[in-house]
């Protein structure tokens, strides 16, 4: 969609904020960083995680992800074989507490901002748009993460990360809802959600009523992609 058409759509609907999430909608093309991760503290543990089931529930808050992966049959099999039995919650937590700093890491060599990123917020705020942004990562990563993306030009007017107990995680739409309160933006419906995850677009935006939007990602399976009604006209290019 070209820029005139969003610029024509955001005007005609009165868009007063654009929410991003993080991790492969702004930086990190394809959320290799979380992937990565995932792998990693798997193998810690002496089990073997593929790249399909570490990026299925990709969304989540990772905590949830974590769990999410333990609950597919093959992975939760191979976690009963490597231990003997089968997986708990403090497994879950340790597995957590071991995956944010496996994060930091990984997030820091795959900070690049998304082609065409910059321009999306500087047509956005051209046309009197406020930009939110909020991700599944907790403090500590996005700590790391968004000095970089600074740096690289992407600011924020407000930001929201996922706690560390996960009480405001995806698909709860806690984290939309904030911003829009922090940007002052009213009705909810005059706020867009870009995401590439099914929890970030058909779960957080759709239970307060904000507009959603995705980005096209390899977090986004074929399968969910053919299903999805036809994205709005103020879809990315590039994402």
């Amino acid at each position: 969609m070209c820029f005139l058409q969003r610029q024509a759509f955001i005007k005609q609907k009165g868009v007063q904020a654009v929410i991003f999430d993080m991790a492969g909608t702004v930086i990190d093309w394809g959320s290799s960083a979380p992937v990565e991760a995932f792998k990693v503290v798997f193998a810690e543990a002496g089990v073997d995680a593929r790249e399909e089931e570490a990026r299925a529930p990709m969304g989540l808050g990772k905590r949830d992800h974590i769990k999410a992966m333990l609950s597919q049959d093959r992975l939760a099999a191979a976690w009963s074989e490597a231990k003997g039995r089968p997986h708990t919650d403090e497994d879950i937590d340790e597995l957590y507490e071991q995956f944010t700093p496996a994060q930091v890491k990984a997030a820091r060599s795959h900070s690049d901002l998304i082609p065409g990123t910059v321009e999306t917020l500087a047509a956005a705020r051209a046309m009197g748009a406020r930009i939110g942004a909020c991700t599944g990562y907790n403090d500590v990563i996005m700590a790391a993460v968004m000095e970089q993306a600074r740096e690289r030009g992407f600011d924020p007017d407000a930001f929201m990360f996922c706690f560390n107990d996960n009480s405001n995680a995806r698909p709860k739409p806690w984290m939309s809802t904030q911003l829009a309160a922090m940007m002052d933006a009213s009705p909810l419906h005059t706020c867009v959600k870009v995401d590439d995850t099914t929890p970030g677009i058909y779960g957080e935006p759709a239970r307060p009523g904000v507009a959603r939007d995705r980005a096209c990602s390899p977090s986004l399976s074929r399968r969910h992609a053919v299903k999805r009604p036809p994205a709005s006209p103020l879809r990315r290019r590039g994402a």
